[in-house]
């Protein structure tokens, strides 16, 4: 097994942590905040290493934030919390794998475009979800 940095760690923690606090409220500038401290520590982790402790941070903070607003009783409910951390968790890994092999712009598209997709496949089969996109279209222009 891999040991991961202490810096690694406490992005992956503190982005875990941001991410469930944004399951439960609406603030938008945490919402890109745990993204970019999840996707740092992807990056700094080994794959190995990295995509397993990732899917078990979305894991938990999903299971903890979204336990009054998936409609999902009994056992079904972690099963169903086990698919959107795997969900949320695919763009990382595409990252992580895409980034070896593409290289200059094209590589910075790689996330975001996994990102969307997975918000699309979360929508599609679960469609009552604390999704990413509530979060960005709640900032609102201030005259």
């Amino acid at each position: 097994m891999f040991i991961a940095s202490a810096g690694s760690l406490a992005s992956l923690v503190v982005g875990a942590l941001l991410f469930l606090v944004v399951t439960r409220v609406t603030i938008p500038p945490f919402t890109w905040l745990a993204l970019t401290l999840l996707l740092h520590a992807s990056r700094s982790m080994t794959a190995s290493a990295g995509l397993p402790y990732l899917w078990i941070a979305f894991y938990v903070a999903l299971a903890i934030g979204d336990r009054d607003i998936v409609p999902v009783p009994g056992p079904a409910y972690y099963a169903s919390v086990a698919f959107l951390a795997t969900a949320i968790t695919l763009p990382f890994a595409a990252d992580r794998f895409a980034m070896s092999r593409i290289a200059g712009v094209r590589a910075t598209l790689i996330f975001p475009m996994g990102l969307v997709a997975a918000e699309f496949l979360r929508s599609r089969f679960i469609p009552v979800t604390s999704s990413l996109k509530y979060q960005v279209s709640s900032l609102k222009r201030i005259p």
